[in-house]
């Protein structure tokens, strides 16, 4: 009788460790539990399995109320998976506290939320690391998808509009997260893998075929852009994104998600409104073609920063000032300008190290006006009184077909 009470004890006991194994460490012992009493660490591993194994009832299931709202139905959420290839693994690499967080497509506020960060590795052997909104409500934790119906997509076209300034935007990323933006830029980078797909995108515009300031584009769809393009954009600033570089240094950028990517077609300028309706102008005279007025002040040797590194050349500055009488941002460049020397040689700009403010391109609000200096280097055989012209050919603000002279004089 002791052997077989034993025996029922010991059994019990197996049992109970089996049990407890099943409920602790296993998704098949998880998703027995009801998920009103799971950690977010138990429910995020949950969701982990079922995103490899691509089991959409339980992402379904676990998705956030509200957020199902976004989408028709099941299917077409499930939909947005279609020819997408199976991770081998998701881990749980960290979970946040958040004070709050605002929903990028409907803005609505919540509380009581956590960030999640994973690991993703993929089947062709590339790894990333991606984020995901969890919310608890009434004792549950329920996740935000980061995928977008077609009533988001089109919410997000219809209402995107310029985006802020790269200058804005890279002083404080996170203060535009959930702003819907549009972009021009020239791709700087493209990349496609199975476990992410983006943009390295260059939006501002030097001219000449020049572009800076780099933005990170994420993406799911489909896209024949090649390195090189200039493309047009829509989609939900997020933030900043940070990469690891080839030199081992983490740099962080602004990044948006898009909705939209299509190739810019080059259009034509018509710039025969705007044409001044003469070509030669002296110095002070003001030269206006639309919105964009110049005005070249005066010119000389400016005092070179340090005068003994280059004794064969001299540093020569130019005057101008230009206003942007318009309702829209004109762009400048110093390579718009050039000189003629008494020979009929020509020099173009160069960033002169003098004591003038030398200008090298930049943007002009509306209703601005700028003052600076446009630099050269001259050769010292040439004195300023032999500079005869400047010429200047606006292909930066899209008037490149003026070509203005002013005859220079020693002021």
């Amino acid at each position: 009788m002791k052997n077989k009470k034993l025996i029922y004890i010991v059994g019990l006991i197996i049992f109970i460790i089996v049990l407890c194994l099943l409920i602790f460490k296993s998704p098949l012992g998880l998703s027995i539990i009801p998920k009103q009493y799971l950690s977010i660490e138990k429910i995020a591993e949950v969701d982990n399995k079922a995103t490899v194994q691509h089991n959409f009832n339980v992402m379904w299931d676990d998705m956030h109320p509200d957020d199902k709202a976004r989408w028709d139905n099941k299917e077409e959420y499930i939909a947005t998976f279609t020819g997408e290839p199976l991770y081998k693994d998701i881990t749980t690499k960290e979970i946040k506290d958040l004070d709050s967080w605002t929903h990028p497509v409907t803005g609505k506020v919540y509380t009581n939320v956590k960030e999640v960060v994973r690991d993703y590795k993929s089947s062709d052997g590339t790894d990333a690391t991606d984020t995901s909104i969890y919310a608890s409500l009434n004792g549950r934790w329920y996740f935000f998808s980061s995928r977008l119906s077609k009533k988001d997509t089109e919410l997000i076209k219809s209402e995107a509009t310029d985006g802020p300034s790269y200058a804005e935007l890279s002083k404080n990323p996170d203060k535009f997260i959930g702003v819907k933006a549009k972009y021009t830029g020239k791709v700087e980078q493209i990349q496609e893998s199975d476990a992410s797909k983006f943009i390295r995108l260059d939006v501002t515009d030097l001219g000449y075929g020049y572009w800076k300031d780099v933005i990170w584009v994420s993406y799911t769809q489909n896209t024949d852009v090649l390195e090189g393009d200039i493309i047009n954009i829509s989609g939900i600033l997020s933030g900043s994104y940070t990469y690891t570089s080839q030199a081992n240094y983490n740099i962080s950028i602004p990044a948006i998600r898009t909705v939209d990517i299509e190739k810019s077609s080059p259009q034509k300028k018509s710039v025969s409104s705007q044409a001044t309706s003469k070509s030669i102008y002296k110095i002070n005279e003001p030269i206006k073609l639309g919105n964009y007025t110049l005005t070249v002040n005066s010119f000389d040797k400016c005092i070179p920063k340090y005068p003994d590194l280059d004794t064969d050349n001299y540093p020569l500055a130019v005057s101008i000032t230009q206003t942007n009488n318009g309702t829209k941002p004109l762009k400048y460049n110093m390579f718009d300008f050039s000189v003629i020397d008494m020979f009929g040689d020509m020099h173009t700009p160069t960033l002169v190290m003098c004591d003038k403010n030398i200008l090298s391109g930049g943007t002009i609000d509306p209703g601005k006006t700028i003052t600076g200096y446009i630099g050269f280097d001259i050769p010292t055989s040439i004195i300023p009184a032999g500079i005869t012209e400047l010429i200047f050919e606006p292909y930066s603000i899209g008037l490149g077909k003026n070509k203005i002279t002013v005859e220079l004089q020693n002021n």
